[in-house]
């Protein structure tokens, strides 16, 4: 993440493009999950990522810790939109 950050900054156009962060869906609901989820957004943010990006996989593919469809408005994702929102 920080390599694509100082990338862009370095470049001719640095204002014309910004980094998102990502979360590793599966697995939501396992232990240490959202404490790991949280702290890698921290992270991105931190290092210059503007925003979370939401693929199509997390409502479509992604799959709990106990195998279920990992649903968008899951319990479980709450630390990560409370930590999205900032």
């Amino acid at each position: 993440m920080k390599q694509k950050v100082d990338f862009i900054r370095s470049s001719k156009y640095p204002d014309r493009f910004r980094v998102l962060a990502n979360v590793a869906w599966n697995g939501a609901g396992g232990p240490g999950w959202a404490e790991k989820a949280v702290a890698g957004l921290e992270t991105a943010i931190k290092n210059g990522a503007i925003g979370l990006k939401i693929a199509k996989d997390l409502g479509m593919f992604a799959k709990k810790a106990d195998g279920t469809r990992l649903r968008v408005d899951d319990p479980v994702l709450k630390p990560i939109w409370t930590c999205a929102r900032g």
